[in-house]
């Protein structure tokens, strides 16, 4: 039983793959426009995906009190 415990506890995943929050990307918006202009292809658009960086957001914020 004490085997089969410390086994499971080693195969546990465990801090070391985590990551931190500003290591990872939170998409807030999504966009898709056509592409227009000479020679577009009609069946093309563009992506765009809107990312905050959570470093520079960490100061913002309203008054309080």
């Amino acid at each position: 039983m004490i085997l089969i415990l410390a086994i499971l506890l080693l195969t546990a995943p465990g801090c070391w793959r985590g990551r931190e929050l500003d290591a990872r990307a939170f998409v807030t918006a999504v966009a898709f426009d056509l592409t227009t202009g000479e020679g577009a292809d009609p069946d093309e658009f563009l992506l765009s995906i809107q990312v905050p960086i959570p470093a520079k957001m960490a100061g913002e914020g309203g008054d309080q009190g």
